[in-house]
């Protein structure tokens, strides 16, 4: 295998990654600029209807919404959307089980909404002394005797109040479960209750009408409480202008990092979609801003507020309006009488923290504040460096966990792409734990997983417990991926435990202290071109997280099918990212101009449609034309490439080293037609089949949105992205042989030196 395959190889990642990696939520600085200037005192607001209150941030629905089944008005939840597909066995004497669940926020309950249990139990139990308890919040709805009657499957439907919900639920189930009087064994097999997979939380609602209100945004386009995946429809000129289309992509990215983890999508839509929309454009590229009934009219030559004050001709203008045909939706219009306008208010839009001084249904934005741009290399929670991290430093709390069936402490470890660890080093990891007194030192211990695989455990030996203890844990550099699940599992076993007595778990706890330490050695450098660092949070585009280095280019005119990637790419490149300031990406339509070749250009289009492709090295051309990759006698290749075939409608992916910019990357997302086109955006806006593409500088996307990547790329032309000088370094600028040689050689000089020295 070449050398080139070795540097440029990573390990295989778990597919499900991209989900549990991208699960941070955007950092908003609470300070605010002087130097805004927001004409918003003619602010006309609708304040018929009584507002929401705002919607909370500090947790998700359970599952993402991504397999819920709702139907109309009804939101049925089983096990299978909880996390347990086969159900849920509770054991010992006492155990629970507790699921989360929430209340979108224009969601009105009805009282019909039940939870309809389905369980079994051991037939052993004893039903005076047994039962199951079903809880909302804390709150008993029904407690259930386990007895002969229901020892085999049966099904209690129970109301559940919507006085008792709130933005956030829990749904609790727990038993008292004994098999005798006399001395009883706590974790005697004959203990359990199942809770079967036909079990079910069933939510009847009403949607309720949308409040148009820019203090709210981004809601409702994202209600952080909203089940399956959120769309938003975006009206788009046909003939956009430069200005307007980067407004559309930083309106995108805007949602989608606030969405992050979360399903979210972004369409091309027209003004009669069932959807929360935004409408991008002047009046005069967009027919459809004339068409809405806004606060800040347009008489034809310049916007108006409605005392019948004129906006400047490059002032913003931001307005939300309800939708037109559907009451539980919203139209957010970004707009202005030029393209500056549109631009400028597109880029108030996507700044924080200044975005929270807006309010009303509408404001003119006649001054940009100004704003301090994001660092690079600046990833919010991700080990960004090589040395040591306390958990505390990347984000996480103190936790603890309790009880015979303690549930596992997972923290959601994130190592940025290029901090690169060699293969033969290791990953320190000092965890810093305490744990309670009158535990069986035989019995207990703490198990640390990396990955779902088992790193170490220790035992919890003391009786007397032990506050801020510490063990090591090495782990294999090739253990540690992108994004990472870092899992405590305590096992608590009391001490003297008298079977012939009252037996409790309560006093038994353990907890992992955020002081506990991640080492991790080696140094920045990233292997590139490597289409697969894009689902590594849109590693290089993402190094500034404001993304102002990057360009997305669609050709001339753009087809339906070439706007609708571009959404899909803004979106996707907004989920994978984080930007605690604000963001400036840009958009082209028709040349790239010497300006945006300076940084990192994306390029979007069908085949042949962008004349700058006779600029570039770039295999896209060759496969569609050829059908297949072959290497040339100047480039390599990896045994990947031999699997890469194209057929038409398929699509293509590919990154390049920058011609323009040794520092930048180029990227294609490309197919010979729009159906092929089409693929490449239901990729993007797949999160399994985004998260599955591997390493490669060339892509294709099949049928069934799978991908085969391979490395193909010219003979010097694989380089290193070494963040701390933001350079592009070429690894074959001094091979392994001619350092060797050198050491050879100034050896035998160092040698001749002191027998010159000493025989004189």
């Amino acid at each position: 295998m070449s050398r080139l395959h070795s540097l440029m190889t990573r390990s295989t990642r778990p597919l499900h990654r991209w989900i549990l990696g991208s699960m941070a939520l955007l950092v908003a600085a609470l300070s605010m600029a002087p130097s805004v200037a927001l004409n918003a005192a003619y602010a006309a607001n609708d304040t018929s209807g009584k507002a929401v209150p705002a919607v909370a941030t500090s947790a998700a629905p359970v599952g993402g919404g991504a397999t819920a089944s709702n139907s109309g008005t009804s939101l049925k939840l089983s096990l299978k959307d909880f996390g347990n597909a086969d159900g849920y066995t509770l054991q010992t004497v006492r155990s629970f089980r507790n699921y989360s669940f929430t209340r979108p926020s224009n969601w009105q309950v009805a009282g019909s909404s039940n939870i309809k249990v389905t369980f079994q139990h051991s037939p052993d139990l004893l039903p005076e002394r047994s039962s199951l308890n079903v809880s909302v919040n804390n709150r008993i709805l029904k407690t259930i005797r386990l007895d002969a009657a229901n020892t085999t499957a049966t099904t209690v439907t129970v109301p559940v109040p919507p006085g008792i919900l709130k933005d956030y639920n829990t749904l609790s189930f727990d038993v008292n479960q004994h098999y005798t009087y006399k001395c009883e064994d706590p974790f005697s097999a004959e203990l359990w209750t199942t809770l079967l997979p036909e079990s079910q939380l069933t939510l009847n609602y009403a949607l309720k009408a949308s409040e148009p209100e820019l203090a709210r945004f981004p809601f409702p386009f994202l209600d952080p409480l909203a089940y399956g995946t959120q769309h938003v429809g975006y009206v788009l000129p046909q003939t956009p202008s430069n200005e307007s289309l980067t407004a559309a992509s930083l309106t995108a990215v805007t949602l989608s990092q606030a969405a992050a983890w979360r399903p979210f999508q972004a369409d091309l839509a027209s003004l009669s979609a069932n959807a929360n929309l935004v409408v991008v454009g002047t009046p005069a590229e967009n027919a459809s801003i004339g068409s809405l009934s806004l606060p800040v009219k347009w008489n034809g030559n310049a916007f108006t507020d409605p005392k019948g004050g004129s906006v400047g001709a490059e002032d913003g203008v931001i307005q939300v309006v309800r939708h037109p045909s559907h009451a539980d939706k919203v139209v957010l219009v970004i707009t202005g009488a030029t393209p500056k306008g549109v631009h400028k208010a597109a880029r108030m839009l996507a700044r924080l923290p200044h975005r929270k001084l807006l309010a009303g249904q509408f404001v003119v934005v006649s001054q940009l504040p100004k704003e301090d741009p994001s660092q690079y290399h600046e990833w919010p929670g991700f080990i960004s460096a090589p040395g040591s991290s306390t958990l505390q430093e990347l984000g996480f709390e103190t936790l603890t966990s309790r009880g015979f069936t303690a549930l596992p402490i997972i923290y959601k470890l994130k190592r940025m792409p290029d901090v690169l660890v060699a293969g033969k080093d290791t990953i320190k990891l000092k965890t810093v734990y305490s744990y309670s007194s009158q535990l069986a030192p035989e019995q207990a211990k703490l198990e640390v997983k990396l990955n779902g695989k088992s790193m170490k455990s220790v035992p919890l030996a003391n009786v007397g417990g032990e506050n801020l203890a510490t063990f090591i844990t090495e782990i294999p550099a090739s253990d540690l991926f992108t994004y990472n699940d870092l899992e405590y599992q305590f096992y608590l076993f009391p001490d003297k435990t008298d079977l012939c007595k009252f037996v409790t778990d309560v006093h038994v706890w353990g907890t992992i202290h955020n002081s506990s330490v991640v080492d991790v050695p080696g140094q920045l450098k990233a292997a590139l071109p490597d289409v697969g660092l894009l689902n590594d949070a849109g590693f290089p585009l993402t190094l500034h997280p404001d993304m102002r280095d990057v360009t997305l280019a669609v050709p001339q005119s753009p087809t339906p099918a070439e706007l609708g990637t571009f959404l899909a790419l803004s979106n996707r490149l907004g989920r994978s990212s984080q930007s605690i300031h604000g963001l400036d990406i840009h958009a082209t339509v028709g040349p790239v101009t010497d300006e945006a070749k300076k940084g990192h250009v994306v390029l979007i289009g069908t085949a042949q449609r962008h004349a700058i492709l006779d600029e570039l090295d770039s295999k896209t051309a060759r496969l569609i034309k050829q059908g297949v990759l072959t290497p040339n006698s100047d480039e390599k290749s990896n045994e990947s490439v031999g699997l890469i075939h194209y057929a038409p409608e398929q699509g293509v992916v590919e990154e390049l080293v920058s011609p323009w910019n040794k520092d930048k990357v180029v990227v294609l997302f490309y197919g010979a037609s729009d159906a092929a086109l089409n693929l490449v955006q239901g990729w993007l806006n797949n999160d399994k089949a985004f998260a599955d593409l591997q390493p490669g500088n060339v892509a294709v996307i099949n049928n069934d949105l799978s991908s085969q990547a391979g490395i193909l790329v010219k003979k010097g032309d694989a380089r290193f992205l070494e963040p701390g000088e933001a350079k592009l370094v070429k690894t074959t600028d001094f091979p392994l042989w001619g350092w060797i040689l050198l050491a050879i050689f100034a050896f035998i000089g160092l040698i001749s030196f002191l027998k010159f020295l000493f025989i004189r």
